[in-house]
């Protein structure tokens, strides 16, 4: 692991707990609420460190450019299949946990709002401003730093983790949708994603590629068309689903495909 992505790791989980943990306590307290300027200011200060700190690490390592960073943000010339998978896998990850439900419940569980397809654009830019823009710390510093160096299934499961174990202060914040429910569904439930978000930016080395993945995560979640953590087995359907699926992505793109420049 380069020092480039210690010191990001470091900078990352530290200004994040800080505040996520800060506000899990003046929430469980009833210090702050939801709808409260303390409560977002703390949320989307703590969620917006990987973004920050992938610039901070660049900058202060000097292992490479900043410029170099950029181009890894900013590069959308890719090929348009890589789009599809990235705003339409989410969705049908989504739907395949609403089918188990149906299955095995006999009802759908889909609460989709009746203007949804007007709501969709402005969801998704929240989306990737709130949760989307990651992606600049765990693809574009965080992937492009180790995956010349650890096997490509290994450190999706580290980033997997990683990434689950960042969100961990959300089990303990009351208005959270991870709050009072099983870390264990939501830890594979990231393994899973990432696997996807692995190998999507492996094979293009484009992180603006996998802000739109994670934001359309996010975005059908909030459209009504995820399975919420609450659920149980439905998301852990959803979870064990994607670890298989990206399980086999990531061991047909090593056996047969070089990285992107």
């Amino acid at each position: 692991m380069s020092r480039q992505v210690r010191l990001f790791l470091v900078l990352t989980f530290a200004f994040t707990w800080i505040c996520w943990w800060c506000l899990a306590f003046l929430s469980g307290r009833g210090t702050v609420e939801t709808g409260d300027l303390l409560y977002w200011v703390l949320l989307i200060a703590g969620g917006s460190s990987p973004t920050i700190f992938a610039y901070v690490a660049v900058a202060r390592c000097r292992e490479e450019k900043l410029s170099d960073l950029n181009r890894r943000v900013f590069k959308f010339k890719v090929a348009f299949p890589y789009y599809v998978f990235a705003i339409f896998v989410p969705v049908a990850v989504a739907f395949s946990g609403h089918l188990f439900f149906f299955l095995t419940r006999g009802n759908w569980m889909l609460d989709i709002p009746p203007n949804w397809i007007f709501m969709a654009v402005p969801v998704f830019i929240s989306s990737v401003l709130m949760g989307g823009l990651e992606e600049v710390g765990w693809r574009g510093v965080m992937q492009e730093g180790m995956d010349s160096r650890w096997p490509l299934l290994q450190l999706n499961l580290f980033i997997g983790v990683v990434w689950a174990l960042w969100h961990l202060p959300f089990f303990f914040i009351p208005g959270m949708s991870h709050f009072g429910t099983s870390f264990l569904p939501f830890l594979l439930g990231c393994i899973g994603y990432s696997g996807f978000l692995t190998w999507l930016y492996y094979l293009t080395r484009s992180a603006a590629l996998t802000v739109i993945f994670h934001a359309m995560i996010n975005a059908s979640a909030n459209l009504g068309f995820g399975i919420p953590l609450a659920e149980g087995m439905p998301y852990l359907f959803n979870a064990v689903l994607m670890i298989v699926i990206s399980t086999v992505l990531l061991l047909v793109v090593v056996s047969r495909k070089k990285p992107a420049n």
